[in-house]
């Protein structure tokens, strides 16, 4: 054999060997990093509120936890009576919260002030609306 072709059969068994070693490396890895997506632990919960409650927070970024509730189809007033609108909020309901207050002239009625979507939260609403109360799941307070 020539020593030119003996040196090109070597160069293409170790290009074959790197290949394969490489494909089986780049494989373990993705199994690997596939396997420890799978069980990695959850995220911990926004603001605190544990799944299945809607929270409202005087303080901005979740601080001063003053209300919660777990109810998907009922109205809680009182809401936002306390020094205000809540200033963050997480809403860990299968269902939207509406918030509902009264307005300069509109007398004794309700009227919808803003929507928390289900799975909705916010570290800073910027305490622009006021209410009187929360409803969830649809209910009508009037």
């Amino acid at each position: 054999m020539r020593p030119c072709k003996f040196l090109r059969l070597i160069r293409e068994e170790f290009t074959l060997n790197f290949r394969m070693k490489a494909a089986t490396v780049f494989s373990a890895l993705a199994l690997l990093t596939g396997g420890l997506a799978a069980t990695a632990a959850p995220a911990s919960a926004v603001g605190g509120c544990p799944s299945g409650k809607l929270c409202l927070y005087s303080g901005t970024n979740y601080s001063g936890l003053y209300w919660t509730s777990a109810s998907t189809a009922t109205c809680v007033p009182g809401v936002g009576s306390n020094g205000g609108p809540p200033a963050s909020y997480v809403n860990n309901l299968p269902v939207e919260v509406k918030m509902w207050g009264y307005i300069a002239g509109g007398g004794l009625t309700l009227h919808h002030r803003a929507t928390i979507r289900a799975g909705g939260f916010t570290s800073n609403t910027g305490g622009v609306v006021y209410w009187n109360q929360a409803c969830t799941g649809g209910v009508n307070p009037n």
